[in-house]
């Protein structure tokens, strides 16, 4: 059994999200916050590259869901941590920071903020925000994408 707390080696900028977050869950009752609990909680710790990446696609505080947990069908934060670790060393970052916990959140097919981000406006923003994401961070798009075809196929 791993015992490990999530986010260890994590920035902290992206503790305090994962915090805010956290409290904003436990504020409604939940027991563990979501990824839409973690997509808002983005735009609370300023000058992040997620909350960089979520604004310049247009995506606001406002139009992400609050409380929606009837239907919970979230990763754990163990595992939403070891996505967030895996894109940071695919990368080529020791620390991850709040870029790879959004990378993350969009690659985690499955997930409350994955899904938001498919179906918002109507367009599929995942790959948007994660192209804006990996230009900031001045890596190549084009090899980022093809590691992570799967996902947006």
């Amino acid at each position: 059994m791993n015992t490990e707390q999530p986010f260890k080696n994590a920035t902290d900028p992206a503790l305090a999200i994962i915090a805010y977050a956290t409290e904003d869950a436990f504020s409604r009752g939940g027991a563990s916050p979501d990824t839409l609990d973690i997509l808002r909680a983005m735009y609370r710790v300023p000058g992040t590259i997620a909350k960089a990446a979520l604004e310049e696609n247009e995506i606001e505080e406002s139009e992400i869901p609050v409380g929606l947990y009837p239907e919970f069908d979230e990763v754990t934060l163990e595992v939403l941590s070891a996505q967030c670790e895996e894109e940071a060393r695919q990368l080529g970052h020791t620390f991850p920071g709040t870029e790879h916990l959004l990378l993350a959140i969009c690659c985690s097919a499955s997930t409350r903020g994955a899904k938001l981000l498919r179906q918002f406006n109507g367009l599929d923003q995942r790959e948007s925000v994660c192209r804006t994401v990996v230009e900031i961070l001045g890596n190549d798009w084009t090899a980022w994408r093809d590691q992570h075809s799967s996902v947006f196929s």
